[in-house]
């Protein structure tokens, strides 16, 4: 049944997908979900200025930077910049999109990588998965595993075998995606509330 003596501490980090599981699923779908809407507010202003790509502001052009573009070396800029509405379009290739679309061409990368470069490095966002190892932050996540684990104590008493080993396998889903994954007090929430949800519908 579920511990929580090791469970403030953490093996590897690794990309955005945890483990095949339908707790698994929603958690991930709900992480990347706020990562996507998180980087669709940067500034697509600042994504040029990380990549040092000369923006003029009076023709509101760039050279397409696009690697399938020329190889990202045009001469004439032919990419337009639209600060209101957080996005392009290039006469020459006919590209378009927002500054994830920007970022996911430019690197030729996916989208969902984009986003997140775009919220780690980009805009300087790596608290999406890590806390700062303040005394506040280690008790805010103490007390959420405990407050978790009180959760499943009351949840299996008095009830039946069957009960019991399904609310265990989500436990064990939990154990599993917070002993391997690196994720901050404010994701942890969310999966406990994922899992709580999961369990008062056994």
């Amino acid at each position: 049944m579920h511990e929580i003596s090791n469970k403030t501490r953490h093996a590897g980090y690794g990309e955005i997908s945890f483990e095949d599981s339908d707790l698994g699923r929603d958690f991930s779908s709900d992480i990347n979900d706020k990562i996507i809407k998180k980087a669709e507010l940067v500034k697509i202003i600042d994504v040029l200025r990380y990549y040092n790509i000369i923006y003029d502001s009076y023709s509101k052009k760039i050279k397409c930077p696009f690697p399938f573009h020329k190889n990202g070396a045009e001469n004439t800029p032919s990419l337009v910049i639209y600060v209101e509405t957080n996005s392009f379009y290039c006469w020459g290739c006919k590209s378009s999109g927002n500054v994830i679309s920007l970022v996911s061409k430019i690197e030729d990368i996916s989208k969902y990588d984009a986003a997140n470069k775009i919220c780690k490095t980009i805009n300087n966002s790596s608290g999406i998965f890590y806390n700062s190892d303040t005394k506040e932050n280690i008790n805010d996540r103490n007390n959420l595993i405990i407050e978790f684990s009180n959760f499943i104590r009351r949840r299996i008493e008095n009830k039946d075998i069957s009960y019991i080993l399904e609310v265990e396998k989500c436990s064990k889903a939990f154990d599993k995606i917070l002993c391997k994954h690196k994720i901050n007090n404010e994701n942890l929430s969310i999966l406990i509330g994922i899992i709580k949800s999961k369990i008062e519908k056994i």
